[in-house]
This record gives C-alpha cells, structure tokens and sequence, in this order.
C-alpha cells in the first residue's frame, strides 16, 4: 500500500512537471491571459491563465493509473 501511494505521488509530479508549461503555453497561443493594468493587477507582464486545466489534468491522469493499477 505504501509504494502505491509513492508510485502515485511520483507519477502525479511527473504528470503535473509536464501539464503545466505544456497549459501555460497553450493559454498564451490562444490569449488566455491576464494583462495588467493601473487599477488592481500587481503583476508586469501579461499572465497565463488555465493553471486549474494541469491540475484537473493531473487528477484525472493520477486517479485512473491508481485505479488501472490497484
């Protein structure tokens, strides 16, 4: 049971070190960012948005290898 959860762990960074440039790249081709502005942003540069797309990615991606494992 322990590797289990060592091997999902593992498995869910390498999946998440991969899915987010892979997003964030993504979100800057199509324009889904954030630009600054005077009023309310703090940040400089245009941001991407889509970081929750990695992250549910990466469940989705964790659960079903768990359950095709288990």
């Amino acid at each position: 049971m322990t590797a289990l959860i060592a091997l999902s762990f593992l498995f869910s960074l390498a999946v998440a070190l991969l899915m987010v440039p892979l997003v964030r790249w993504a979100a800057r081709r199509v324009g889904m960012v954030d630009h600054p502005d005077r009023e309310r942003k703090l940040h400089r540069v245009p941001v991407s948005l889509g970081g929750g797309i990695a992250v549910f990615a990466t469940l989705v991606a964790t659960f079903t290898a768990v359950l095709l494992v288990d």
